[in-house]
């Protein structure tokens, strides 16, 4: 996998409102895609909080997905909610588009966490989670949720 931070500071000097001037990029990851690469561009909103420059960079794009930062997040961190505005080949519920955090952890570490409100799908997580071999405890910890809720839900199933 190749990851490009950001588009704008590796296409520097191309007209990104231009879609003709992007097309030696497209052509150019369109050879990654056939030699089996997957590249993650990242890319930043305008000021409005759409998208930079022409829309014709997501032409050849399979998935693209927008994070916006969450208004009331409490945590210290990244914390960002997620919504796919482009997807092919799965169709993903947007009510169940996660939000995502960055929390400090046990001894000072970083880690993510997935921000779930719907408590089906909450559930639903949990029981793929357990029958993937996780503790209850790193249950509790990845979906914010109580020791006897976990427990609750493993007993219904």
């Amino acid at each position: 996998m190749l990851i490009l931070d950001s588009i704008a500071t590796l296409v520097h000097g191309i007209d990104e409102n231009d879609a003709q001037s992007w097309s030696p990029v497209q052509q150019w990851l369109l050879t990654l895609r056939k030699k089996g690469l997957s590249v993650l561009l990242i890319h930043h909103d305008n000021k409005s909080g759409g998208q930079r420059g022409t829309s014709g960079k997501e032409d050849i794009l399979d998935t693209v997905i927008h994070l916006q930062k969450l208004k009331d997040a409490t945590c210290s961190g990244a914390a960002f909610s997620t919504r796919f505005t482009k997807n092919r080949g799965f169709c993903p519920s947007p009510e169940l588009a996660p939000s995502i955090k960055l929390v400090n952890a046990n001894g000072g570490k970083q880690e993510w966490r997935c921000i779930v409100t719907n408590e089906e799908e909450k559930k639903k997580i949990a029981l793929e989670m357990h029958q993937a071999g996780k503790s209850c405890r790193d249950i509790e910890k990845h979906l914010g949720v109580g020791k006897s809720t976990v427990s609750r839900w493993m007993q219904n199933t």
